[in-house]
């Protein structure tokens, strides 16, 4: 099985077209990071991931076009899942896209098979076991 990576978008010359075109289009303020999923030195996935005090915040998860159906996506929240595991946070939650989204009920759908629960305005699972709980530590 092939390692992925999370890296950064300060840490990363991104390559792919599609992807650095994404990045020059969204608007996110500063406390929204930007990481690149890496499969090897290929740029698959671009994500952007707020840290609060008890949760991961995954406000985008885009993979391009022509790399779509290909389990890439499920990959990027595995990544971000396991970030959140491992800095000690309990929950990851997903912001998802506004309602007059087409792709919305589809992305709904998505989440809800990843196991994620509709909570509030916004999508989240546990990732750790309650005793496994500690504070917010943002990676380096």
């Amino acid at each position: 099985m092939a390692a992925f990576e999370l890296v950064d978008l300060k840490n990363i010359l991104i390559s792919d077209t599609t992807i650095r075109e994404r990045v020059q289009r969204s608007q996110f303020t500063d406390y929204i990071n930007r990481y690149v999923l890496l499969d090897g030195e290929r740029e698959i996935a671009l994500m952007a991931i707020e840290f609060q005090t008890d949760a991961v915040v995954v406000h985008d998860v885009f993979v391009p076009p022509d790399k779509r159906r290909r389990g890439i996506g499920n990959r990027a929240l595995k990544a971000a899942e396991d970030l959140a595991r491992n800095q000690g946070i309990a929950h990851v939650q997903l912001v998802p896209p506004g309602f007059r989204d087409i792709a919305a009920p589809r992305i709904l759908k998505w989440y809800r098979g990843r196991g994620y629960k509709a909570v509030s305005a916004t999508w989240e699972k546990s990732v750790l076991e309650p005793r496994q709980k500690s504070p917010c530590k943002k990676p380096m």
